[in-house]
C-alpha cells in the first residue's frame, strides 16, 4: 500500500502471512541397527514492514522504516541426530527492526553520500556453534541464543575527483550483544572462574561471533581514456579493513582473529562502446597481510593442550592473476 501525501512525502505498508512446514526422514547407514527417524512440524507468521519517506528536494531523501523478519524452523541433522532431535526442531528466528537514514546526490551530483542508523532485536536467533563430540567428530551444530540486539550506523558514497578519477568509500559501526542466553555451551579448558558452572556457562552481553565492531573500505578508480585506441584503460586501488573479531560463540579466548587491514591493485584495458571484451591484471592482498577465515579451540581433542583449528582463505596472503572477459 502506497499513499502520497504530498509531492514530497510517501507512506508505504507492505503484509505477509507466512506459513511453513518442516520434515526429516534420516536413518544412520553406519549402523545396522539404526532405526529410522521421522519427524514434522509447521510455523506461520505474520510478517510486515512500514516507510516513510520525505524528499528535501530532488537530490536528498530521508525515511523511516519498520520491519519484521522471520527466519523458519529447521532440522539439526548431524551426527547423533535423534528422534528428540527430529520431535523438537530448532525454533524460529523473529525479529524487529528499525532504521533511519540519507540518501542525497550533492555538489552538483559530484557527489553520492548514503547514510543508515539501524537498530535491530532477535528472538531465538539462529547461530552455528562448533563443537566436538566424544567420538571426535567435528559438528557445527544450529541452536537458539534467545534474544539479541544489533545496532550500529553504515556510511557510503561515491565522489567524482575529477573528469576521469572517482574515490568511493563505506564505513560500517557494529555492536552486537547478546540479552539472553543462559545454559550455552563452555568452550574447552573454561573453568568455573570464568563462568562455566555445570558445564554450561551465561552468555548474557557477549557479542557474536565473526561480527567486527568496525569495518570500512576505500578505493579509487581512474579511467584513461586512449582516444587513438579501439579500447580505453582503466586502474583501481582498494583497501579494505576490519576490526577484531571471536570466532566462537562460546568466546573462546584462543579463537580470537585480531584486527587486519588488505590492499589489491588492478589494471586493464576494456573494449569502447560495446564492451567486447576486457582484460584485467590485477593483484589481491599487496602487503600479504595473514589472516583467517574461521578458527575453532580443539584442545578437547589433545588431552588440554593449547590447539586451536584454522582455515586460512586464498585472500590470506598476496596472488596474482589476469581476468579475460570476452562478450558474444
Amino acid at each position: 500500500f502506497n499513499w502520497r501525501f504530498t509531492e514530497a512525502t510517501h507512506l508505504t505498508l507492505g503484509l505477509r502471512w507466512n506459513e511453513e512446514e518442516v520434515s526429516v526422514d534420516y536413518t544412520n547407514r553406519l549402523d545396522p541397527n539404526g532405526a529410522e527417524i521421522r519427524g514434522k512440524d509447521s510455523d506461520s507468521e505474520p510478517l510486515g514492514n512500514l516507510s516513510l519517506q520525505h524528499y528535501l528536494n530532488d537530490d536528498v531523501m530521508l525515511y523511516a522504516r519498520y520491519a519484521t523478519g522471520y527466519k523458519g524452523q529447521a532440522y539439526n541433522v548431524v551426527t547423533g541426530f535423534s528422534q528428540e532431535d527430529a520431535d523438537n526442531p530448532v525454533a524460529p528466528e523473529t525479529s524487529d527492526s528499525f532504521e533511519l537514514g540519507l540518501r542525497s546526490t550533492l555538489l552538483e551530483q559530484r557527489l553520492q553520500l548514503n547514510a543508515t542508523l539501524f537498530y535491530t532485536e532477535y528472538e531465538d536467533f539462529q547461530a552455528q556453534n562448533f563443537i566436538i563430540t566424544p567420538g571426535g567428530d567435528f559438528i557445527n551444530k544450529l541452536r537458539n541464543v534467545g534474544e539479541l540486539e544489533t545496532r550500529g550506523f553504515e556510511l557510503e558514497g561515491v565522489a567524482l575527483l575529477g573528469q576521469n578519477l572517482s574515490f568511493n568509500f563505506g564505513a560500517t559501526y557494529l555492536e552486537t550483544e547478546i540479552k539472553s542466553f543462559e545454559g550455552a555451551p563452555c568452550y574447552p579448558g573454561q573453568t568455573e572462574a570464568s563462568g562455566c558452572v555445570g558445564g554450561t556457562q551465561d552468555l548474557e552481553g557477549a557479542p557474536l561471533p565473526n561480527a567486527p565492531q568496525w569495518k570500512y573500505n576505500l578505493g579509487l578508480d581512474y579511467q584513461l581514456e586512449l582516444a587513438s585506441m579501439p579500447f580505453y584503460g582503466f586502474m583501481a586501488l582498494g583497501y579494505t579493513w576490519q576490526d577484531e573479531v571471536n570466532f566462537t560463540l562460546t568466546q573462546s579466548p584462543l579463537t580470537i582473529q585480531d584486527s587486519y587491514g588488505v590492499a589489491s591493485a588492478s589494471i586493464g584495458i576494456n573494449q569502447r562502446g560495446s564492451d567486447l571484451y576486457r582484460v584485467t591484471l590485477f593483484v589481491n592482498n599487496l602487503a600479504d597481510e595473514s589472516f583467517r577465515g574461521g578458527m575453532a579451540d580443539v584442545r578437547q581433542l589433545y588431552a588440554g593442550k593449547t590447539a586451536v583449528l584454522q582455515n586460512l582463505p586464498r585472500g590470506s596472503q598476496r596472488y596474482w592473476g589476469i581476468r579475460a572477459k570476452l562478450s558474444f
